[in-house]
């Protein structure tokens, strides 16, 4: 009895550890690519219950394309048995709209080196990116402001020249 409740104490352990992790963790099982796993922080990104996720795929939740890109990631990841890194994906979220995550997809393969499931990562990096496109607009109006200063200053100083060279030829 005692090995069974140390056992379902370990369970708990390692589902409140993945619980905690505040980005998006998923398991799919390979043969149907199941969701086997969905962690809060993917409750709270999809918007979803992990319950209604478990047992269902891709395409029970995502537009036809979505769910054939990250399938055919998942295929990919199963086939070469490496880490996928994927910087940018757009996702359709039911409360959020779309979002876009960077995520790592890596199987988890058995004791004979066969992938048995697909472990995702996703971070989602929507405020990050439009940040990143904010900072680079306004770099390029600064870029703008700057080259039109620097051409002010050009004619300023052909101005000057020409003032030179009049007042040379016409005197003071």
């Amino acid at each position: 009895m005692e090995k069974n409740e140390n056992k379902e104490e370990q369970l708990l352990f390692l589902k409140s550890i993945v619980d905690s992790v505040p980005i998006m963790i998923f398991v799919k099982e390979v043969k149907e690519l199941r969701f086997i796993l969905f962690n809060k922080a993917g409750e709270e990104l999809l918007g979803y219950n992990a319950q209604d996720m478990l047992g269902k795929n891709d395409y029970d939740f995502f537009p036809k394309e979505q769910a054939e890109f990250f399938i055919a990631k998942d295929r990919l990841v199963l086939e070469s048995k490496k880490l996928l890194d994927i910087p940018k994906e757009s996702i359709n979220t039911k409360n959020k709209g779309v979002r876009i995550l960077h995520t790592q997809k890596i199987p988890i393969l058995a004791e004979n080196g066969e992938a048995k499931y697909l472990l995702g990562i996703s971070e989602d990096i929507t405020e990050k990116e439009r940040i990143e496109i904010s900072l680079q607009e306004k770099f390029s109006e600064l870029e703008k402001i700057n080259q039109a200063m620097i051409d002010r200053e050009i004619k300023m100083v052909e101005l000057k020249n020409k003032i030179k060279e009049l007042e040379q030829k016409y005197g003071k």
